[in-house]
């Protein structure tokens, strides 16, 4: 959660009393910076603009001007009053004798999310989502991974059901794979499936498991080939 502060309050001037204060910096983080064209963007840099003029009118002078988040600096040149943002805010940051700064979130964790309304490579699979104007994005490798074992295999029928509440029954007989972790564990229950709805995945021995039916607090079920 991000805390919001109005830039400027009354006639103009920023709510900074009489007292000396030394200024380290000043920041902003943009709601919307993962879609290409956004126009809240836009008003947010005005925004932040005006904010730092209050702020240099009231004999602040700032060491940083920090703004942009993993999906600024991967939403470069998607539209023409949106691009090059690492200059917008260049620019803003040598008016007032400070540095730019930019800060990576999720992009450390190896991960970006897609830029919502740019144009997707020709070639490029739905899944990936990528823009082909995206910076960093195809660039970027997780930096971890979650292994187990399997501790079970099951063989089951035709109309058999799976797991709590009987979510998904087998269409066709199926091999189960038993993985010994579930909720309590971090899993995301809403990973969970049923007939009507697909779930996560996980990956075994080089290809997607589907998990199958419910996860529970300890255990999941994922499918292992069909018989």
């Amino acid at each position: 959660m991000k805390l919001r502060f109005n830039p400027l309050v009354g006639d103009g001037a920023p709510p900074i009393g009489p007292i000396e204060l030394r200024m380290d910096g000043v920041m902003t983080h943009f709601a919307s910076a993962e879609e290409a064209g956004s126009p809240q963007t836009l008003e947010q840099r005005e925004q932040f603009e005006q904010a730092i003029a209050a702020v240099v009118a009231a004999d602040l002078h700032p060491a940083w001007v920090h703004a942009g988040n993993s999906s600024l600096i991967d939403n470069q040149g998607l539209e023409e009053s949106l691009s090059e943002s690492f200059s917008w805010l260049r620019g803003l940051a040598n008016r007032v004798g400070a540095r730019p700064m930019v800060r990576s979130g999720i992009a450390l964790y190896g991960y970006c999310l897609p830029i919502c309304g740019a144009v997707v490579d020709a070639g490029v699979t739905p899944n990936s989502r990528v823009s082909s104007r995206s910076r960093v994005h195809t660039d970027l490798q997780p930096v971890m991974t979650w292994k187990t074992r399997v501790i079970a295999l099951r063989n089951i029928q035709a109309g058999d059901a799976v797991g709590y509440n009987a979510t998904f029954t087998a269409p066709r007989p199926m091999r189960l794979a038993l993985l010994p972790i579930g909720y309590s564990d971090g899993l995301r229950r809403e990973l969970s499936s049923s007939n009507a709805k697909p779930g996560g995945w996980v990956m075994l021995h080089g290809q997607r498991a589907a998990i199958i039916g419910r996860a529970d607090g300890s255990a999941c079920f994922h499918s292992s080939r069909s018989r």
